[in-house]
């Protein structure tokens, strides 16, 4: 990624990736109350920011201490000044780290890896094992 930015010569570089949202529902599109068509469970995808962005030292005179300014800000900043901003599209392994459906998944990943390495066994990312005369702690809710 950060040598696809260098060579395109962008400003900024944002890591890409689909992102599949199913209705769990059967979708109506109706006009002045009659129904048109139905759509069972439709599957709409859409490309996403993975949070993994690269920047030339340049962005740096764009951020200035005296506001707030997330990536979000940022990308549409960049964008308005004409500057050149890049998609990478990533396709390997991803989780949102953020959500908090999997944020365990990415520790519980690499620990379960690093486990494997120290007995000589290819890791395996896909599988969920539990470690024998471990018991599982369990948080408050509010704590991830």
């Amino acid at each position: 990624m950060v040598d696809a930015h260098a060579e395109s010569g962008a400003t900024a570089t944002m890591g890409v990736r689909t992102y599949d949202i199913q209705v769990p529902f059967g979708v109506v599109r109706e006009q002045d109350g009659r129904v048109m068509s139905i759509e069972e469970k439709p599957v709409f995808r859409q490309l996403v920011s993975a949070g993994i962005n690269v920047f030339s030292p340049e962005v740096l005179s764009e951020i200035t201490g005296d506001q707030y300014l997330d990536m979000p800000s940022l990308f549409s900043q960049l964008l308005e000044r004409k500057r050149a901003v890049r998609a990478y599209h990533m396709n390997g392994y991803w989780l949102d780290i953020a959500a908090r459906q999997t944020s365990r998944a990415p520790m519980q990943s690499f620990l379960r890896c690093s486990l494997d390495s120290r007995l000589s066994r290819p890791c395996d990312h896909s599988r969920p094992r539990r470690l024998k005369g471990v018991a599982r702690k369990e948080h408050p809710p509010d704590l991830w």
